[in-house]
């Protein structure tokens, strides 16, 4: 996906001199695209201009997904699709309210997929305080459940932010990930978070950032 002022053109990409494969341009917009998802059958959603949601059924054919911000300093920050969409089509969007820089706020709403649209939204995460300044990373395991990597400085910020520098953990409905406990907190991260992923194969979570002295590191939570 390019935006429509792109130069880029269709290149061979090369992993080893045996090895290539040609990169297609498949949509072009005017506003710039991002969080490319793709749908198990094979169709792919993302995001335009960081506020409307759109789906790609084929080439050139794009249709509105039906997700648009109304307020002009709210943002789309991720799209997860549920891995068990085959049977029950849902779909999360992440949003964040930069409205009040001191009051930053991420939430997660789910919506059910049907003929391209994404409807019958319902609230997951609700205005999660964040810090001030940097975004967080959101993943999702092969459960449905949400892990968000939250920044430490929240100095910038009137909310205290009381789980800056963690990886926080949601179920697929949005309780916190244990029981009883009434806390999100499921492993400490970095001051700085860069990345985070999670791989399906061992079950773990990794994640890229900078601690408190600095240097940049890459650790894994099982």
């Amino acid at each position: 996906i390019t935006d429509e002022g792109s130069t880029h053109q269709p290149a061979a990409l090369c992993v080893a001199p045996a090895y290539c494969s040609d990169a297609h341009r498949e949509v072009t917009r005017q506003a710039p695209p991002s969080q490319p998802a793709v749908l198990p059958d094979g169709r792919l959603l993302f995001v335009e201009d960081e506020r409307r949601v759109r789906i790609r059924v084929a080439a050139e054919e794009v249709h509105d997904a039906g997700v648009t911000s109304s307020n002009a300093a709210s943002r789309i920050l991720a799209l997860l699709v549920d891995p068990f969409f085959d049977s029950n089509r849902f779909v999360r969007v992440a949003w964040i309210d930069d409205s009040d820089p001191g009051r930053r706020a991420l939430s997660i709403t789910r919506y059910r997929e049907v003929d391209n649209r994404l409807g019958d939204p319902a609230a997951v995460i609700a205005s999660l305080p964040i810090p001030g300044d940097g975004d967080p990373h959101i993943v999702q395991d092969d459960k449905g459940r949400i892990y968000i990597a939250v920044r430490a400085d929240g100095r910038a910020t009137r909310e205290r932010i009381d789980h800056g520098g963690e990886v926080l953990r949601f179920a697929a409905d949005g309780r916190t990930w244990a029981a009883g406990l009434g806390a999100p907190g499921f492993a400490r991260a970095f001051v700085e978070p860069d990345a985070l992923a999670f791989d399906r194969s061992s079950a773990r979570l990794w994640l890229t950032g900078r601690d408190h002295d600095g240097s940049p590191a890459l650790q894994s939570v099982a």
